[in-house]
């Protein structure tokens, strides 16, 4: 359910990266954050940062993938 509190989950997945930047679920988790607020650019940063870290990653393809088409048909 959305709750549009989208400042305060970019706010907790920022915290999660920072506290443990080596996990591709932070990582993933604040991509998500950013998508879902509608900032979509940092949010293919995150994703992508999610699998270069972890490549076999694959929830991160499937979020890069739909970011990616969600910026292309908007603009």
């Amino acid at each position: 359910r959305k709750l549009g509190r989208h400042e305060e989950a970019i706010a907790a997945g920022r915290q999660a990266v920072a506290l443990a930047p080596a996990s591709p679920a932070n990582w993933h988790a604040l991509g998500n954050a950013l998508a879902t607020a509608g900032q979509l650019e940092p949010a293919v940063r995150a994703y992508a940062e999610v699998i270069a870290r972890e490549p076999a990653f694959s929830p991160a393809h499937d979020s890069l993938c739909r970011t990616l088409l969600q910026i292309e048909q908007s603009g």
